[in-house]
């Protein structure tokens, strides 16, 4: 049976996910030459060519994924992310906004736009969206972490350990979780989490 488009984009994401950016590459350039104007193709091929170290081709990628597009708020935040590795924070902060108009009830959009806000220094506007995140996807355990993290940068050290909890009850080994309820507050001698650490 001839191989789909999604059975091509499965195996370029294979090789993001492996660390063989260039392979990915020649399989994103394959595919823009098949499918031009398809918005998923151009998503992997701006994940290809950022991956790959090259931020102006990654750009141009996602300027082609139409407003109109379903796949357009994905587009405008992976822009923005691009921007701020570049160095465009400002442009950043103005695609993320613009996503924020259309990322809907999807969680993974939610929590992607958080990490850029949170990147781009606005720790509240981050948390906001977590919140957000976490009522679209109870005990998600990415949201869960990312919302305790942002809890400890506004120093809210009892709502960072409630949602802590809750993620280690879903993922008792979840290493980054640990760490950071251990650096919540000050352990004592008779108050620590260092069983849990061992």
């Amino acid at each position: 049976m001839k191989p789909t488009l999604q059975d091509a984009l499965n195996h370029g994401a294979g090789l993001l996910r492996s660390g063989r950016a260039d392979a990915a590459k020649q399989v994103a350039d394959a595919l823009l030459r098949q499918f031009p104007g398809t918005a998923v193709v151009r998503l992997f091929a701006a994940d290809a060519s950022a991956a790959s170290g090259d931020m102006t081709a990654a750009l141009a990628c996602l300027d082609a994924v139409p407003a109109a597009a379903p796949e357009y708020p994905l587009a405008a935040l992976k822009k923005s992310r691009c921007l701020f590795a570049v160095g465009r924070r400002a442009d950043a902060v103005r695609f993320a906004q613009e996503a924020a108009d259309r990322v809907g009830d999807d969680p993974a959009l939610m929590r992607m736009l958080a990490g850029i806000l949170r990147d781009c220094q606005d720790v509240g506007g981050a948390h906001a969206w977590l919140s957000r995140a976490l009522d679209a996807a109870p005990g998600d355990p990415g949201v869960l972490y990312d919302l305790a993290l942002a809890e400890y940068h506004l120093n809210r050290p009892d709502d960072a350990e409630a949602h802590i909890a809750q993620l280690l009850d879903v993922v008792p080994l979840h290493a980054p979780a640990l760490h950071l309820r251990s650096a919540l507050r000050t352990q004592t001698a008779s108050d620590n989490h260092v069983e849990d650490l061992r």
